[in-house]
């Protein structure tokens, strides 16, 4: 029997997909380990022939350099990642509860005017961060919380939330609300219903959506740029402050330093990708 054509370009669209996903960060890794002089006009595959580690070294030495009060090789390095942590992982944890809580009440409560609601929340992801910095400096300034670790999530929690909640909205909504009447008939309860029936149901979408909040809160530059503190910058801001404008030129030392940065974030989020399709595959009955 003949191949169908399209079979084999719908099998050769997601190779090309991956292709173009995974060209830049190997270009991106391969960059890090040229020297800054070769790098000029665009990255040739002959410069990789001689490679170097100076410009992770050069990273580590600027953002050392920024810290005035540090005594220690590593302290504002490690300030930076701590705060980051604290950050993304606050965020993480406030949105999904909030997004959580908003979307049990969107999809099961049933009341006019909910879908509406779930749509018109997305909007507040529509405007871009560097529009929502003087509300949030403004916003924060009155309640004390300037410059504070506290603030910066808040602000994150407010960028990241609206996106956390259309999606949650459309995961509960996809399942029955037979399941919910089925689950007070068996003696559930409100609470059994939603910790034994619902969530496990959208465990793939509790972990995408946390991926994605993590992602976008690692990665902010804009909002920690302005709302924090000398003590409370994270890793996007700090790096910033190491490499201004007039040293973006030495793009290789720039490339070590966006690796160094990404790199504990692409590990966590593989490894939560790795267990969410080895627990939904487990959970449909599916080999592993």
């Amino acid at each position: 029997m003949r191949r169908s054509p399209a079979l084999g370009i719908g099998r050769l669209l997601p190779a090309i997909a991956a292709v173009f996903a995974l060209l830049p960060i190997i270009t991106l890794i391969g960059a890090s380990f040229v020297r800054n002089d070769l790098t000029g006009g665009g990255l040739r595959l002959t410069a990789l022939r001689a490679p170097t580690t100076a410009n992770h070294g050069e990273f580590f030495s600027a953002i050392v350099s920024v810290g005035r009060d540090s005594s220690t090789g590593l302290t504002v390095l490690l300030r930076y990642f701590r705060n980051t942590v604290i950050v993304a992982a606050s965020t993480v944890t406030i949105s999904l509860a909030l997004a959580v809580a908003g979307a049990l009440v969107l999809t099961r409560s049933g009341f006019r005017g909910s879908d509406g609601l779930a749509q018109a929340s997305l909007w507040g992801y529509v405007l871009p961060p560097v529009v929502l910095v003087a509300p949030y400096a403004h916003l924060l300034a009155l309640v004390g919380l300037a410059g504070s670790l506290r603030g910066l999530v808040l602000a994150h929690v407010g960028f990241c939330l609206p996106l956390a909640l259309w999606l949650m909205t459309q995961y509960f909504a996809a399942i029955p609300l037979e399941w919910d009447r089925l689950a007070d008939l068996d003696g559930f309860g409100c609470f059994g219903t939603i910790f034994r029936v619902l969530l496990p149901r959208t465990a793939a979408g509790l972990g995408a959506v946390a991926a994605f909040v993590a992602v976008l809160s690692w990665n902010d530059i804009v909002l920690a740029s302005i709302l924090a503190s000398e003590r409370t910058k994270t890793l996007g801001a700090g790096i910033q402050d190491a490499f201004p404008n007039e040293t973006l030129n030495s793009s290789s030392t720039v490339a070590a330093a966006t690796l160094w940065v990404s790199l504990p974030l692409i590990v966590c989020v593989v490894a939560a990708y790795a267990s969410l399709i080895r627990r939904t595959r487990r959970q449909w009955g599916l080999s592993l």
